[in-house]
């Protein structure tokens, strides 16, 4: 009878332990009162994207880039760029973790940057490994007598750095690899692969090629950090070994959506997806992560269906999208408001009123968080994450409402869409969230986030219930100790409830 009364117990503090598991989840609405609530994350399984998925990053591109047309450039004389070259050599050789002298098989191509009177270089050129030592071609002043190892790799090799007249003058950087020697198409301009957005600063390498993929690397990239000028006072002009990293600074939060914390480095952020070929803030207004906000909102249905746009002549679709400092509401909500009412069509709308409307839309809207985008104008120590936030106003009873005419280019206007454009910013949605499975239903925003809230409570409201059955079954427990002497099932049953409890703690650290 003690023994049945004492198993009966444990088979209560198993399934009292189980409870546990959903004891005090994070419930998180979609934007109560509160104007520092965070949206609902709806994450991917890796908020860090991988740069090889090419896929995402041309998309992600198409958002969010314009392109640049291609500019002037000077081919450099054979002579001249043989003579570069072969300085290079010796420096590469030098700069490497061995003894071996490495010599130049091919040349493919060598480029002054912007005009006759810049200092910027960039060369591509074929180095192959020779059987002499790098200090025996220094102290001979030659490289005559060294032949190419028959057996050794050839590299290609893309180097950028300054020349004055034929002699280099300063080293960014060589990137070599087992690359094909056709890394670049015969009417493609190195300096224009290399340009960084529309400064006249070159990387060191190719922004798709990975650094730590490069068989020889010698890296020492240019520094770049905008002025003033194109950010007004919104901006990181402290040096950053001042700045408070990893955490909120003030009303702007540097830290990753990542919720993992990046190196520092010297006082500065790191970018977590490794080397750009270039340092310093670059054209970014923060150091560290710069947060990027889409806004993918459509009003009515089928054939009446229209998506916020910004203003432009032709059928291109561009999405409305700025920076922010943070991902409060009240932040996202502040900057859709300045857009829409400098566009807005109606005179008679006031702020106040406008403030109602976009309120109440972000109310019913959504928040995909990216994390990390491949972008072009990344850095070194300051990088893009970016975040998209999606209203839907089937029947014009908030945002669709307002109608929008742009008196400028930068302005947001309404534009009609057919169904291939439909499908067309349906699959740039997909391709962007990572969700293969995304279809038209995944916009029924407000259907979704009823789910989810009735999904999230009951989690909650089963937490505490299972927490209180934890609380009554140990007491029981020890009653039954008390009572019958059993006491080795007894433990065995504490030991079963303490390590679903631990099991808990670590799944709730780690959701």
């Amino acid at each position: 009878m003690h023994s049945s009364m004492a198993w009966f117990a444990i088979l209560f503090l198993a399934t009292a332990a189980l409870s546990d598991l959903n004891r005090n989840p994070t419930v998180v609405e979609l934007f109560d009162n509160n104007d520092d609530e965070i949206f609902t994350q709806q994450k991917q399984s890796d908020a860090y994207c991988d740069l090889s998925q090419i896929k995402n990053q041309s998309v992600l591109q198409k958002a969010l880039l314009k392109t640049k047309k291609s500019e002037e450039h000077v081919q450099v004389p054979l002579e001249k760029a043989l003579e570069i070259a072969k300085q290079l050599q010796l420096y590469l050789s030098e700069s490497t973790n061995e003894d071996a002298y490495y010599i130049m098989s091919r040349l493919v191509k060598a480029e002054q940057c912007s005009s006759r009177s810049s200092s910027i270089h960039v060369l591509q050129m074929e180095i192959r490994k020779t059987n002499c030592e790098w200090r025996d071609v220094r102290d001979w002043g030659s490289d005559t007598a060294c032949k190419v190892l028959d057996k050794e790799k050839s590299y290609t090799c893309i180097w950028t750095g300054e020349v004055d007249g034929r002699r280099v003058t300063k080293q960014y950087g060589v990137m070599c690899g087992e690359y094909s020697s056709n890394l670049f198409g015969a009417t493609d301009y190195l300096c224009d692969r290399l340009k960084y957005s529309t400064t006249d600063m070159r990387r060191v390498m190719l922004a798709t090629v990975k650094a730590d993929k490069a068989s020889l690397k010698i890296y020492n990239p240019p520094e770049f950090s905008a002025t003033i000028s194109e950010f007004g006072t919104h901006f990181d002009d402290l040096p950053p070994v001042r700045t408070y990293f990893n955490d909120k600074d003030g009303t702007i939060d540097r830290r990753t959506m990542a919720f993992k914390q990046y190196e520092l480095k010297d006082g500065r952020p790191v970018n977590p997806a490794g080397f750009t070929g270039i340092q310093g803030r670059g054209l970014f207004p923060r150091w560290g992560p710069n947060i990027f906000c889409i806004f993918l909102v459509t009003r009515g249905t089928g054939d009446d269906l229209e998506v916020l746009t910004v203003a432009s002549d032709g059928n291109s679709l561009e999405l409305p999208k700025m920076y922010v400092d943070n991902q409060e509401a009240s932040t996202l909500r502040m900057k859709l408001l300045e857009e829409m009412y400098n566009s807005r069509a109606q005179d008679n709308i006031t702020r106040e009123d406008l403030m109602g409307i976009v309120k109440k839309a972000m109310k019913k809207s959504l928040m995909v968080k990216l994390g990390f985008t491949p972008d072009a104008l990344n850095t070194d120590n300051a990088w893009m994450e970016t975040l998209m936030v999606q209203i839907k106003d089937k029947k014009k009873k908030h945002i669709g409402k307002v109608d929008l005419k742009s008196s400028t280019s930068k302005g947001m206007e309404w534009k009609k869409i057919d169904n291939e454009t439909k499908q067309s910013l349906i699959s740039t949605l997909k391709s962007i969230v990572g969700d293969e499975n995304l279809n038209d239903t995944s916009l029924k925003i407000k259907d979704s986030k009823k789910d989810l809230k009735t999904l999230l409570k009951a989690i909650k409201y089963g937490s505490y219930y299972g927490t209180a059955i934890s609380g009554l079954v140990l007491v029981g427990a020890w009653i039954t100790v008390a009572c019958t002497g059993a006491v080795v099932p007894v433990a065995a049953a504490l030991m079963v409830f303490l390590s679903f409890a631990a099991l808990a703690l670590y799944m709730l650290l780690h959701s």
